[in-house]
């Protein structure tokens, strides 16, 4: 191989291209970091803000009205009537402070559906739903440009009310952010011992609160069939089941009917190309929807 000769001009030059190249290389990659840094910071912000309107949503169990009463006696004066028309004003009143907080939320976004909670994560979020499922995943929740996206519903779920509910597949994205923020803390499920721990996922969706019990972990291809948002008939939910055990992560018995509703959660994962995921939980406190036909 002929051995190429630089004069020390063209050697300075190249030096010097060289650190060029190398100074633009380190300029994009700080530049890429600040702004992810950024996009945390306000998601932070926002969903901070957020909460706090959350939390008189979330607290809805009505005031004791016994509390000022100091003994026995007094409260044995109290009569019927007066108590149940006390409670009639609690319940009103919490019941206006819901809907005042819940008008805010939506005056912020109309998009907000809910919101979804899982203790001991970060997952502490409201929940968005709008016709194009490739929106949320670069705009936040105040539907400014931001890598970090915002937790939403898939398009084809019909959450317009409780009744509605009964046989879907309710499925609810977010990005693995590495700070934790969004999904990124789904990841515990995968801990046999925090899977056993913590079971229950708290779903709202306005101006109703859900419960639901994770019965399973997966880890799955981009292409395999989670997402469809109707359980369908005793066969395709056997089938369903029945295809995620090669799959299965951390699982708990779980009996499910096609009147039922799950809840799944996906994010990416990094085991593989394309990998997702997938957190499934059943609704297992339903008062909200008890005793109503599906429609």
């Amino acid at each position: 191989m002929k051995k190429i000769n630089l004069s020390i001009k063209q050697r300075e030059l190249l030096r010097k291209v060289l650190i060029i190249i190398s100074f633009a290389a380190f300029l994009f990659s700080s530049i890429m970091i600040v702004r992810r840094e950024i996009d945390s910071y306000k998601t932070k912000k926002l969903n901070n803000e957020l909460s706090k309107l959350h939390e008189v949503i979330n607290v809805k169990e009505t005031t004791n009205i016994y509390n000022d009463m100091t003994d026995e006696v007094e409260y044995l004066k109290v009569k019927r009537k007066e108590i149940d028309e006390r409670k009639k004003i609690e319940e009103e009143k919490n019941d206006n402070e819901i809907n005042n907080q819940i008008q805010q939320l939506k005056i912020i976004n109309s998009d907000i559906k809910g919101w979804v909670r899982i203790d001991n994560t970060q997952i502490n979020n409201p929940v968005v739903q709008t016709v194009d499922n490739s929106f949320y995943l670069e705009y936040d929740v105040g539907k400014s440009k931001n890598s970090n996206g915002t937790i939403f519903i898939d398009e084809i779920n019909d959450v317009s009310s409780p009744q509605k509910l009964h046989g879907q597949n309710i499925i609810l994205y977010g990005h693995h952010m590495k700070n934790g923020s969004m999904f990124g803390t789904l990841e515990k499920f995968r801990g046999a011992e925090f899977f056993k721990e913590n079971e229950t996922i708290y779903f709202d969706l306005f101006p109703n609160t859900y419960r639901f019990q994770v019965f399973g972990v997966y880890l799955v291809d981009e292409d395999f069939d989670y997402r469809n948002t109707m359980l369908g008939n005793g066969e395709n939910i056997y089938n369903l089941l029945d295809r995620l055990k090669d799959k299965s992560l951390q699982n708990r018995d779980v009996t499910l009917t096609p009147d039922d509703t799950i809840l799944t959660l996906s994010t990416c994962e990094y085991d593989f190309e394309d990998a997702r995921l997938v957190v499934m939980a059943k609704l297992v406190s339903n008062d909200d929807i008890k005793g109503t036909n599906q429609e």
